[in-house]
């Protein structure tokens, strides 16, 4: 067990495989960040953590093949990532929580949310989309590009080790770009707690796929950032962890004065 400023990290029993997580365990209002694909908890969010610390108990916690948690042969599928997940908020017993996902992270809060909604009280979704097929095909030529930097990341922190870094780089690529998520615009329409769907304006995705599922999600909310692409969460840190902790602090509830189509709630 380890200590990383006031946060404990340590390991824990997740559906039988060691787990790295990352716990505040503060008193103050839970809160949990689920990484992007290929990346982890440390090199995922930049300074987002330390800014939602001072009204947050921050957890955080690395999925298989990613970070300082051990792969396993398995290929990546989101439901499972989501099942994983589902296992750590039991393990920690903070359900229902509030939940931010960036990228991967946020795709498999889809599945949660629709398989096991009651883990949830709200959630923030960072530059997710709800189908593969709106990426824009050069998008994995640009994760090409970052390949040697996203390698030394995974090296550094992976106890399998700089030489498993093509196997699970294979297994992100091929899950992400080319066979999930495949969900439509109807089947979000069940999700109801409350959503902050929040993006680039020069995303991997087109601007109207992030609008498309927040119309789709009957108690969301929209922010696309200018000037900003898929890393948003480094590119502009505090007015992404500003955004979240707003969303929190009023429970996801609008508070408009000409409300439309979405009431005030």
């Amino acid at each position: 067990m380890t200590f990383l400023g006031d946060a404990v990290e340590t390991y824990i029993d997740v559906q039988g495989h060691p787990t790295w997580i990352s716990d505040d365990r503060s008193d103050l209002p839970p809160i949990l960040l689920l990484h992007g694909g290929l990346l982890s908890s440390a090199s995922s969010w930049s300074d987002v953590p330390d800014r939602l610390r001072e009204h947050h108990r921050v957890l955080m916690f690395d999925r298989r093949g990613h970070g300082h948690t051990a792969d396993t042969p398995e290929p990546f599928h989101y439901r499972s990532m989501a099942q994983e997940a589902a296992a750590v908020i039991e393990a920690l017993e903070i359900a229902p929580v509030n939940a931010v996902g960036y990228s991967d992270g946020a795709n498999l809060l889809l599945h949660l949310a629709l398989d096991r909604p009651e883990l949830l009280r709200s959630m923030v979704l960072i530059s997710g989309n709800f189908h593969h097929d709106a990426l824009y095909h050069d998008g994995e030529q640009m994760l090409d590009s970052l390949d040697e930097v996203a390698a030394a990341l995974y090296a550094e922190y992976s106890p399998d080790g700089a030489e498993h870094w093509p196997i699970v780089a294979a297994k992100g690529l091929k899950m992400g770009f080319h066979e999930e998520p495949t969900f439509s615009p109807e089947d979000l329409a069940p999700i109801s707690m409350p959503t902050l769907v929040l993006a680039g304006d020069d995303d991997m995705f087109p601007a109207a796929h992030t609008v498309s599922m927040f119309d789709a999600l009957p108690n969301a909310q929209l922010a696309i950032l200018p000037g900003t692409s898929h890393l948003v969460v480094f590119e502009q840190p505090a007015l992404v962890a500003e955004l979240v902790d707003t969303f929190f602090a009023t429970d996801g509830k609008r508070h408009t004065l000409a409300p439309m189509r979405r009431t005030t709630s």
